[in-house]
């Protein structure tokens, strides 16, 4: 049986194309795997869409598909019409937490989805959403990666200081401004706390945010972590917290959010999309109610002040983690694969 993988691979590197790096890296050591030219990015688009659709019509084998909800959606319309044999050996891996939402208002293209062999989603709550439209054939597959990093033990921690840590892309939906202001408020009563910020910054809010970080000397921005050169793991071990207040509801399983859990790093958390099926609130971390700026100085105050419920909140973190790993899930898509 011969595979092809549709998905975007790096670079750049994102939320999707790690997740399909991680996965075609995996499924690969078992099966023959190639990648589908239409992503060749050194190629024009015109070619790059004729070759997608010769694919489509022409394939023969099964298909594994990485993509997130409205190409998840024109690949699944194209593929029901023209290759529905190829479409029924087939699996998806959907990116992202808002096919379910889509697909409620589009009851057709749901049933579409039906004729799938396999569709891997990362959260219980859609597996039961898509159910509900007549997927039967759906199964929870969280962001995972690979558990290469092994440390059971808290960093030493300084009793007097609380560092934080900001890790994604540095824009207002991510809940940016919300930490500023928090910052502000932690000032004004003489916490002592740092924050430290890694990430892209959206090209739209690098004055805004440039203006707010020279008012902010408990803030300082750290650039683009490169995860080719440093251990990310380790780096996040280095902190006692991520802050996480994002405003965005098409979050899925954020990454940073996994890679957090594996460093054994407690996250303080907005309750939006699905962050509070990942943080359980007072074990592995803090779900905020109202994600206000005065809610997160709060909780960050709290865990300055009590260095126990900060400890145990790390060790849920890590103990949380597991669930995480690729390493529980290939053999059973692979099997899958194979039937």
């Amino acid at each position: 049986m011969k595979y092809l993988y549709i998905g975007m691979f790096p670079p750049p590197y994102g939320g999707v194309t790690i997740k399909n790096k991680l996965l075609y890296g995996e499924i690969s050591k078992h099966l023959d795997v190639k990648q589908s030219k239409y992503y060749n990015i050194n190629k024009s688009i015109i070619t790059r869409i004729f070759s997608l659709i010769i694919e489509l019509f022409t394939f023969k084998g099964s298909l594994i598909i990485g993509l997130s909800r409205l190409s998840l959606i024109k690949v699944t319309k194209l593929l029901y019409y023209v290759n529905r044999k190829t479409m029924r050996n087939s699996i998806v891996f959907v990116m992202g937490g808002t096919l379910d939402q889509i697909l409620e208002k589009n009851i057709d293209v749901a049933k579409h989805f039906s004729v799938y062999k396999k569709i891997y989603v990362e959260m219980e709550a859609m597996k039961v959403r898509l159910n509900s439209l007549g997927c039967e054939n759906v199964e929870v597959f969280p962001n995972c990666r690979q558990s290469t990093f092994q440390n059971d033990s808290s960093h030493e921690r300084n009793l007097d200081e609380i560092k934080c840590l900001f890790f994604s892309t540095v824009c207002r939906e991510k809940g940016v401004n919300d930490i500023f202001a928090a910052a502000s408020l932690l000032s004004d009563s003489q916490n002592n706390f740092a924050v430290d910020i890694y990430g892209h910054i959206e090209n739209s809010y690098k004055e805004e945010f440039y203006t707010r970080l020279d008012g902010q000397k408990e803030i300082k921005y750290c650039g683009i972590f490169d995860t080719e050169v440093d251990n990310v793991y380790k780096k996040m071990h280095s902190y006692d917290v991520l802050l996480f207040p994002t405003k965005y509801s098409t979050e899925g399983i954020p990454g940073v959010l996994v890679e957090s859990k594996i460093a054994g790093l407690p996250a303080i958390v907005s309750d939006n999309s699905y962050n509070s099926e990942i943080i359980q609130n007072g074990y592995s971390g803090i779900v905020l109610k109202q994600n206000s700026a005065e809610e997160l100085a709060l909780e960050i105050s709290r865990l300055l002040n009590e260095p126990k419920l900060l400890c145990s909140l790390a060790e849920g973190a890590k103990k949380s983690s597991s669930m995480y790993y690729i390493e529980n899930y290939i053999d059973s898509i692979i099997n899958t694969l194979r039937e």
